[in-house]
């Protein structure tokens, strides 16, 4: 069965108490700043998207622990399947809006709290429905990380921050970018070169292995282990993922997810 949470180290949970005292002014209230280029910014550019999808993957983990004593978790453990198949094809994933007013909420915490989540990849997918994003999602993810330090608070700051650096570490060397630009169709001869470009800024899939910089991934076929995991999806089980039987009716050639079904 298809489980980020196993590679990630543990989060201290809140209690319903620890959640009512919760400053919550709104998500962008808690992003970081918005407006400058910031120590975070410049780490998170030389890396594929594909890597950046996966801190997005374990920032949503860090927070399913963090918070699954005060909230139903259905929509973060769908929303991890989602962005592990992203990577694959830019097909697999349904868009669901969540509007800025959903997670401004400062009324009903609970609800804008859980939709927060996952507002700043539903925004990424709706930049480029039914495909690969070619900009580089720094700022999406970056606001991801400033959400999750927010609810994990300063019982677990050190825990985020030390896996924080050591995934920057780890995909520097495992998922580098050679450019920290994002490949604008209108600098291409024609719409061919741009996707290849777009196609390189994406990067390869990671496996769920990389959220884990204890384990030794020399020697690790990383593709290989990330196509093996996406089998173990069931996206009939997966309100945020494509069916099947969609995806063959619009064209899509061999397998969807690597699996029959």
């Amino acid at each position: 069965m298809f489980s980020a949470i196993r590679f990630l180290p543990k989060i201290t949970p809140m209690s319903p108490a620890d959640f009512a005292a919760l400053p919550w002014n709104g998500a962008t209230a808690h992003i970081g700043p918005v407006g400058q280029v910031t120590p975070l910014f410049e780490a998170l550019l030389k890396k594929t998207n594909c890597a950046l999808y996966m801190i997005y993957l374990g920032c949503v983990g860090l927070c399913h622990q963090r918070t699954a004593s005060v909230f139903d978790q259905k929509l973060n453990l769908l929303l991890m399947e989602q962005i592990f198949a992203y990577q694959f094809d830019g097909r697999y994933p349904k868009t669901f809006g969540i509007t800025i007013d959903d997670v401004e909420d400062t009324t009903d915490k609970t609800r804008a709290v859980r939709r927060s989540i996952a507002f700043f990849f539903f925004e990424l997918l709706e930049r480029a429905p039914g495909g690969f994003l070619s900009e580089r999602p720094i700022m999406d993810i970056a606001h991801m990380i400033h959400l999750t330090r927010h609810l994990c608070g300063t019982s677990n700051a050190e825990t985020v921050d030390g896996w924080l650096r050591a995934m920057i570490e780890r995909l520097n060397v495992i998922a580098p970018s050679l450019v920290d630009h994002s490949p604008y169709i209108y600098d291409y001869p024609d719409r061919e070169s741009w996707a290849a470009a777009t196609a390189e800024t994406h990067g390869t899939p990671l496996p769920l292995e990389v959220l884990d910089p204890r384990l030794d991934l020399s020697g690790l076929d990383l593709v290989a282990r990330a196509t093996a995991e996406l089998a173990e999806i069931d996206p009939q089980q997966n309100q945020l993922l494509v069916p099947p039987a969609t995806l063959l009716a619009e064209g899509f050639a061999g397998r969807p997810y690597g699996r029959d079904r």
